[in-house]
């Protein structure tokens, strides 16, 4: 829910859903499309036979690309007047920002790839983020001193103008999100399909082979 009123200046009512007898659409939409990525990489072209499996995974990618596209509808993202209207929560909203590189006639994003773009951020963009922040305010509450310092290099900024670039300014706060993500990495292994024949550390590849980095 906060991700989406934030990122999305969209409402999901998760948390309510998940309440219910029936459970949130998109909770169930998520699992099936996360288990048929996994399905589709071990499997690979074998699970077209599962075609049970194959219309869940299309009915769920649906639902995600359904309310993506509604989110930018609602944002205006088509090119009639401002993105976000007169709402300046969801002006300034990721999907807005991202709805603007595509609102004009030869925009640096085409509707199908800022659709995509949402479909990403709503499926893995969000727990990622989170589990990443929690991680953080967990070490740095064990470490007062580690603590103080990051707090008060931030206070110095105004955080409601502050942009990217004077995140990047902030060297104890990148700091601490590196170690982070050092200590405790949300995704600690990313398998990759390798396009073209290779040699790697002695071993010949064959293109398509299946790989996970040992960290």
């Amino acid at each position: 829910d906060i991700f989406g009123r934030v990122a999305c200046a969209h409402d999901f009512q998760g948390l309510a859903l998940a309440r219910s007898s029936t459970g949130s659409p998109y909770h169930r939409a998520a699992r099936d499309i996360l288990h048929g990525i996994v399905r589709r990489y071990v499997l690979g072209r074998l699970l077209w036979f599962k075609r049970d499996e194959m219309r869940r995974f299309e009915r769920a990618l649906g639902l995600y690309r359904k309310a993506a596209s509604d989110i930018l509808d609602r944002l205006g993202a088509t090119g009639e007047g401002a993105v976000g209207g007169g709402d300046q929560q969801a002006s300034g909203c990721l999907a807005a920002k991202l709805a603007r590189l595509s609102s004009h006639e030869g925009g640096r994003l085409s509707r199908e790839e800022v659709v995509q773009e949402i479909i990403g951020l709503l499926l893995a963009g969000h727990e990622t983020s989170s589990n990443t922040v929690t991680w953080a305010l967990h070490l740095l509450a064990k470490n007062p001193a580690a603590q103080a310092a990051v707090r008060a290099e931030v206070e110095r900024l105004d955080l409601a103008q502050a942009a990217l670039k004077d995140l990047y300014g902030c060297p104890l706060l990148q700091g601490c999100m590196y170690e982070t993500l050092r200590l405790h990495s949300t995704v600690p292994v990313v398998p990759k399909i390798i396009d073209v024949a290779t040699t790697l550390g002695g071993h010949r590849l064959p293109a398509l082979t299946k790989t996970v980095q040992n960290k």
